[in-house]
């Protein structure tokens, strides 16, 4: 008969991850605090929180990068496909976002402005739009980014069908 070779926590959490997490959740299930590999939860815990705040930071970055975008090309084209990505990282956004995480995002923007205002300059390079023409701070305030309806003015008079822009 073989012998069973009882692991320690820490050793299942390196060699099987999932099964690792399962087991976690069964002994809180079960009130059984006590054997919870609490040194490793705390870090998962931890490895979370940082995971969602680069995520809402992300869809932020994503969002600023395509207003930029809207806002200074002087190109007819690709601006519905610019749009449609700009609905689409709102709405993941304002999924993810909770009142800690706005706190968090209303207090740093620069941060996910600084990789959108990148993303765009490279985007925008096809439009010869030096990026010294994008703003060095974000010009748009947390109310604009997650606003559905709310888009920049271009700034060469280009208009966008069905978005509000400044004049509402």
């Amino acid at each position: 008969m073989a012998k069973v070779i009882e692991r320690s926590p820490d050793d299942l959490y390196e060699t099987d991850h999932y099964r690792w997490l399962e087991e976690q959740t069964v002994l809180l299930r079960e009130g059984r605090l006590e054997d919870l590999d609490a040194v490793n939860l705390i870090e998962e815990l931890e490895d979370l929180a940082g995971s969602e705040r680069a995520a809402v930071e992300s869809h932020a970055a994503t969002v600023i990068e395509h207003l930029l975008k809207l806002e200074h090309s002087p190109a007819a084209r690709p601006r519905r496909g610019w749009r449609l990505t700009v609905a689409r990282d709102r709405g993941r956004l304002a999924r993810r976002l909770t009142p800690r995480l706005r706190q968090h995002l209303e207090r740093s923007l620069d941060g996910p402005f600084q990789d959108g205002s990148r993303a765009a300059a490279i985007g925008l390079e096809i439009d010869r739009v030096p990026a010294e023409a994008l703003p060095r701070a974000c010009p748009y305030t947390l109310e604009q980014i997650l606003d559905r309806d709310w888009y920049p003015k271009n700034r060469h008079g280009l208009g966008d069908p069905g978005a509000r822009d400044d004049d509402g």
